[in-house]
């Protein structure tokens, strides 16, 4: 047999016997295939429009039974099969983008589709995977067969260091650093100058994005002053110092989480110009055991930063999300083994101070997961629906392009610095085999 076969079938049976081992043991009493919703939001008008009907999308939300645990819902994610989509590769700056448009024929996501350019006028979806992650990653190119299926063009952004341009300089990607994100909206901006276009960054993508939506989208200096019109963020931890103290003092798979962040943040150094890999500094980056570690030696030696902590606040978009205008979708798990303790009070209080925030947290969907369907069966072929991430950008898409295409989105930023609202919702779900239970509670004192 050859070695291939040897290694599809040892991880098949792998993912089995995980699931039956740890997802029967670990899953919560009563139905398997249940999943318990928090969503967090402000009463305003704006979100009561954005959330009304998403109980039926959380109520139609199925987990398949293999991936219940968060590891193998976190494993499936960087590792499921998924087919490289028919993208117009473009360079700008640093980085590299993969584009594609509505039009286009793909026959294995829809075979009725005709060759052809998308009209200006289609709204663009700009996906920021996470560390490491490229036109190769599973969940980048779901999302852009996800949006191609909704009507909608798609521009992956490949970071510096990640794609075929190998690194020029001791600058790689990192958490804070947005300079790739704006070339690409500039590009979007310049190639399509009618389009409305939103954006999805997943782990530290997420961050990016948001620190992006908080700053440079919110800058009326800045060229890009309001280009996105709304943001869904995934497995964002929102504030890097958590992370780093949750790998810290994680367990083992927390740890093992680490190193494979870390193996992919020197990545791009390790296939750099020669020149550059015989730079005492990025010899020190590369022997660095944590990602704390490599982050201080990267921010201090490649971007001058003298003051760690302050470096690192900055780059956190927890930092910045309070000054956003424009509608964010952010969704997190409990069951994450990068989610932060502090995020509880967080996604409870932010809300008080930032009204264009919806959170959603749910007890299982590991890191970037919330797989279903897995096999991609006839019956929803047309829909596609492998992940509650595409769910949530098919229900909220829409909704976000009427809204900005009726111009109803807050012209002035929300508050220059946190302020207190009156009240926020929390809105708590919960379906399951015997019951259906929807509360909302109103937090004026939290």
């Amino acid at each position: 047999m050859e070695a291939w076969a040897v290694a599809v079938i040892a991880a098949v049976v792998f993912l089995v016997v995980a699931s039956c081992v740890c997802g029967c043991c670990c899953a919560p009493p009563g139905d398997l295939g249940s999943v318990l919703f928090d969503t967090i939001a402000a009463p305003t008008k704006q979100n009561t429009f954005l959330l009304n009907g998403l109980d039926n999308v959380l109520a139609a939300y199925r987990p398949v039974w293999c991936l219940r645990h968060w590891f193998v819902n976190t494993l499936f994610a960087v590792a499921k099969p998924s087919p490289r989509p028919p993208t117009l590769r473009f360079f700008v700056g640093e980085a590299e983008v993969d584009v594609l448009e509505p039009n286009v024929y793909w026959p294995v996501a829809d075979p009725g589709c005709k060759l052809g350019t998308a009209p200006d006028g289609a709204p663009t979806l700009i996906i920021v995977p996470g560390i490491g992650g490229g036109i190769d990653s599973p969940t980048g190119r779901d999302t852009m067969r996800h949006a191609y299926e909704m009507g909608w063009r798609s521009v992956l952004v490949t970071h510096r260091g990640c794609g075929e341009v190998p690194l020029r300089h001791r600058q790689s990607f990192t958490w804070g650093v947005t300079t790739d994100l704006e070339s690409a909206v500039r590009f979007v901006i310049d190639r399509y100058p009618n389009t409305t276009i939103f954006g999805a960054g997943f782990s530290m993508g997420s961050n990016q994005l948001l620190k992006f939506m908080g700053t440079v989208n919110e800058d009326p200096e800045s060229d890009l002053y309001h280009a996105l019109s709304g943001a869904f963020s995934y497995s964002n931890a929102f504030f890097l110092k958590w992370g780093y103290d949750m790998f810290a003092n994680g367990k083992k798979t927390i740890k093992m989480g680490e190193q494979a962040i870390l193996e992919n943040a020197k990545k791009g150094f390790k296939k750099a110009q020669p020149e550059l890999q015989a730079d005492p500094a990025v010899a020190e980056m590369l022997s660095a055991g944590t990602i704390e570690q490599f982050d201080r030696l990267h921010l201090s030696n490649s971007f001058g930063h003298e003051n760690f902590d302050a470096a690192v606040e900055d780059a956190s978009c927890g930092t910045h999300i309070h000054r956003i205008t424009r509608p964010v979708v952010s969704l997190l798990s409990r069951d994450d083994p990068i989610y932060p303790d502090e995020v509880e009070e967080f996604k409870r209080t932010m809300p008080l101070y930032q009204p264009n925030l919806i959170f959603m947290i749910s007890s299982a969907g590991g890191h970037i997961g919330w797989y279903q369907h897995m096999m991609g069966s006839s019956r929803y072929r047309s829909q596609r629906y492998l992940s509650l991430k595409e769910q949530l950008i098919s229900h909220f898409g829409p909704k976000m392009l009427q809204l900005a295409q009726q111009h109803q989105l807050p012209a002035e930023p929300a508050h220059t610095a946190p302020q207190p609202a009156e009240q926020a919702v929390w809105h708590h779900f919960r379906d399951s085999a015997d019951e259906t239970y929807v509360a909302m509670e109103l937090l004026s004192d939290v």
